[in-house]
């Protein structure tokens, strides 16, 4: 799928809005980048390339943050995967706001792809 309008564009148009209110009590976010945490996890992050959907890149970094929690839940150790043939591949993990906001506005990218409708869908 091709944006109707430049990334840059899209993305400037992004950046400038701002989420929704929501009310209530919510935790502090706390992101910890996934490759700091074990040097044997591999990133394919295509949203940071031309090969994704847009065909052209969403990310201005191939990076994946998730929450502290995983701190609790590491992978295992390089040493008993790689004897195994086994790694941890990631595509993708926590996405900022503004890069949802790029996928999910029907006047930013073609309309023919954005006329579904629904709870949790934008009109």
């Amino acid at each position: 799928m091709k944006p109707v309008h430049p990334i840059d564009g899209l993305r400037f148009v992004a950046l400038a809005a701002k989420p929704p209110e929501e009310s209530g009590s919510f935790r502090k976010p706390e992101l910890v980048e996934l490759a700091l945490l074990n040097p044997s996890i591999h990133l394919d992050i295509r949203y940071a390339t031309s090969n994704d959907f847009l065909g052209t890149p969403v990310y201005s970094q191939a990076r994946a943050f998730s929450s502290a929690a995983c701190r609790r839940y590491p992978p295992p150790s390089p040493a008993k995967t790689q004897t195994a043939g086994y790694a941890l591949l990631i595509h993708d993990a926590y996405r900022p706001w503004y890069v949802t906001k790029i996928f999910w506005t029907p006047r930013l990218l073609r309309q023919d792809l954005c006329r579904r409708s629904g709870p949790g869908l934008p009109p």
